[in-house]
């Protein structure tokens, strides 16, 4: 999807004719889909995550609460924006689920002798 957002903003539209605007403007709508899908597969993907941790001894309840809070933000914007990306007239809470991703990550990795505690203790 990166990739995407940069080829559509790296093209200069008004340096092109009437018929490759109206190829340009038809690939940016294409590009508005795969944003919406792709929030879409990332809110999906956060909020079923956040609320399997919700009972996890090490991410519990913290990591769970605040990855539904910032999913359905997420999903909200997108969908009082849509179907132009929630970054071009709200706020995008994007960028925020990745954050709470990284710190999922984190203590993941700080949670290592936890981890090989509970391989120990399987029989």
């Amino acid at each position: 999807m990166f990739i995407v957002q940069l080829a559509i903003k790296s093209s200069k539209p008004e340096q092109i004719d009437q018929s490759g605007k109206w190829a340009w403007n038809t690939i940016n709508h294409i590009h508005y889909g795969l944003d919406v899908s792709w929030d879409v597969y990332i809110f999906l993907g956060t909020l079923l995550f956040a609320v399997g941790v919700f009972y996890h001894p090490k991410l519990g309840k913290i990591f769970s609460v605040t990855g539904i809070l910032v999913s359905l933000l997420m999903i909200i914007t997108n969908v009082i924006s849509f179907p132009v990306p929630p970054a071009e007239e709200l706020f995008d809470f994007g960028p925020f689920i990745g954050l709470w991703y990284f710190a999922v990550t984190i203590k993941i990795a700080f949670s290592g002798k936890w981890i090989y505690q509970q391989f120990e203790a399987t029989p």
